[in-house]
């Protein structure tokens, strides 16, 4: 039986010295590259977005996306169509949650709301803005000319009476030329940035000229 199981070790380093030299099989013995992590921080006003606070709460629902940005990974759109992704930087937290954390913190610190949590705070608010995150890439087209671009689509809703209050497309993007990392993280925290202070705005004059209907026609 000894001889046996030493038969089968042999056969065993044999085969793994073959598969290593083909091509792409040693890659299964050696280990990754470490990833390096991209921070993002929140966005922070330099003075209040509002002349006014509402009396009301927000709840921010954590936004929907597709698979291709549903990821920690920093994502390349090539000619509007393939997506590729950084072999050796990730953002340090997946794209939904990083951009619903800004949202609240953005909410909170705007002076233009009494409050704003997550769906897990439990806030006993009939208002949900929901973010449906499109674009949040860096983009490159078919005459090498790159850029940063965030798009979100945003609905106010009535969880109360089951109602869209309002709907918008809010974009911006920034050329440049984004040779490294470092860069590329800021143009694309300073792109994040200018959507969520869209979003706070919109948020704000939407629910400023909201009159809810009457509960049961009453």
């Amino acid at each position: 039986m000894l001889t046996a199981k030493l038969n089968q070790a042999i056969k065993l380093c044999a085969l793994c010295a073959v598969m290593a030299m083909l091509p792409g099989c040693g890659d299964l013995f050696t280990k990754p590259a470490p990833m390096h992590i991209i921070t993002m921080h929140t966005y922070a006003a330099d003075a209040p977005l509002c002349q006014s606070r509402l009396p009301l709460q927000l709840v921010v629902s954590t936004p929907d996306t597709y698979a291709g940005l549903n990821t920690d990974r920093i994502a390349m759109l090539l000619n509007d169509r393939e997506i590729q992704y950084a072999s050796e930087y990730k953002w340090d937290t997946p794209a939904p949650v990083m951009i619903q954390h800004m949202l609240v913190d953005a909410l909170n610190t705007s002076g233009c709301f009494v409050g704003a949590g997550t769906e897990r705070t439990g806030l006993g608010t009939p208002y949900r803005l929901m973010i449906d995150l499109q674009r949040m890439h860096f983009m490159r087209d078919e005459h090498d000319k790159e850029s940063v671009q965030v798009q979100f689509q945003a609905t106010m809703l009535n969880v109360e009476n089951g109602s869209i209050i309002a709907m918008r497309n809010i974009t911006d993007a920034r050329g440049g030329s984004y040779s490294d990392a470092i860069t590329l993280g800021q143009a694309m925290e300073d792109t994040l940035h200018e959507v969520v202070k869209q979003t706070v705005m919109w948020s704000y004059e939407t629910l400023s000229a909201y009159q809810p209907a009457p509960r049961d026609g009453k």
